[in-house]
């Protein structure tokens, strides 16, 4: 979940996925799902609809598919994941750009279930650094992430919450998270993470408390010095 004062996450779920809907309220309870809204706009499905709304966004992730075209029609910045299709062929164009995530790029498999999501990830993250620099909370527990903490996180200047609790992150926590001035809590339990050997944060308080036997399974709670 990647939050700020004024935006949050929405699906935009057609008929086939409709059923979808409570599994990913459950798991996101500030989702909005505008085109299930049929106290608004009654039964049935619009492109137009679609574009309009999709002009509201800051991203979107979308596999190829007729809703990821009518979101680059409201010139929305676009993640495209694409599988068995040929992406130079039938990308969405869009004047917030278009970057194309394909399966094959991670293996022979044209399933778009091979596409791991730490690549996914980073090319949301690059991008919202972009179009919505303003993130307050960045939540991405138990999404089974894999690799190291991006440097670039802490390129979010004003970033309160920082969860990646629960993954396979791995390495060094990156140096500069301290300098963040707004970041109030850090959740790295779960993970094999280290601090670094030369880390001196200004913290009034530095809680460092171990998740499982693992010396480097970390959570940090901390709060800074204004």
């Amino acid at each position: 979940m990647l939050n700020r004062p004024d935006a949050v996450p929405a699906f935009f779920l057609g008929p086939d996925e409709a059923d979808w809907r409570d599994e990913i309220a459950a798991a996101v309870p500030s989702a909005l799902f505008p085109e299930q809204r049929q106290d608004i706009w009654g039964e049935g499905f619009s492109p137009l609809r679609a574009i309009a709304l999709g002009q509201c966004l800051s991203l979107a992730v979308s596999n190829d598919c007729g809703t990821g075209h009518m979101l680059a029609a409201a010139d929305c910045p676009l993640i495209s994941l694409f599988g068995p299709t040929e992406a130079e062929k039938f990308k969405p164009i869009t004047a917030g750009g278009c970057q194309v995530i394909h399966a094959l790029d991670f293996g022979d498999s044209v399933d778009m279930d091979a596409i791991p999501v730490r690549p996914v990830l980073d090319a949301v993250l690059q991008k919202l650094l972009l179009f919505a620099p303003g993130l307050k909370t960045i939540s991405l527990s138990g999404n089974h992430i894999t690799g190291t903490i991006p440097s670039f996180i802490r390129s979010f200047v004003v970033l309160e919450v920082l969860c990646l609790d629960a993954n396979r992150i791995e390495g060094t926590i990156p140096g500069g998270l301290e300098k963040l001035e707004h970041l109030e809590c850090l959740f790295l339990g779960g993970n094999q993470l280290s601090l670094p050997h030369d880390v001196t944060p200004s913290f009034t308080q530095l809680v460092l408390s171990f998740a499982s036997t693992r010396a480097t399974d970390v959570i940090v709670v901390f709060s800074v010095v204004s």
